[in-house]
């Protein structure tokens, strides 16, 4: 099989893994992705408790909250969730990871939402750039299933 046709495969394949994920299922398959993309990603468990934190690079102070709404949710009430648990989250890891853990405080954060590939809200960027002015943080972003293909496509066939 030529490489066209090998990577076409494996990026349907791949759509079809972000359409069929969300909540806890959708969390572990990012988390593993990134364990792939940096070894230093930490999993945290998706079973309640994680104090705002689904997964992190402890040692430079990077932090992932993931939200993955089920596929029936209409996207209104999804973008509006999106805006809310951005900042709640957010709030809920300043106050039990910053400067609390003996690692590292925040300095990036980032908001991944499975919204598979139909577009993020607007004011999610402006959300996001708001805690980082507020909070000091080098970085910012909502990580979108676009984002999450590209890194995907810069894996080798072994990973």
């Amino acid at each position: 099989m030529d490489e066209a046709t090998k990577d076409y495969f494996y990026t349907i394949f791949f759509r079809l893994e972000m359409y069929k994920r969300s909540g806890e299922e959708f969390q572990i398959f990012f988390s593993d992705l990134m364990c792939l993309k940096d070894s230093s990603f930490m999993k945290v468990s998706p079973f309640g408790g994680d104090g705002g934190n689904d997964g992190c690079v402890p040692n430079k102070g990077h932090y992932y909250q993931i939200y993955a709404p089920k596929p029936t949710t209409q996207v209104s009430q999804s973008h509006k969730t999106v805006l809310q648990k951005s900042v709640a989250d957010f709030n809920k890891l300043n106050e039990h990871w910053n400067g609390q853990t003996g690692l590292p405080n925040i300095s990036e954060y980032y908001f991944v939402y499975n919204d598979r590939f139909q577009g993020i809200p607007p004011d999610i960027i402006t959300t996001l750039a708001s805690l980082k002015s507020i909070y000091k943080l080098n970085n910012s972003e909502c990580i979108h299933s676009g984002i999450i293909e590209n890194h995907f496509d810069n894996f080798t066939e072994k990973q």
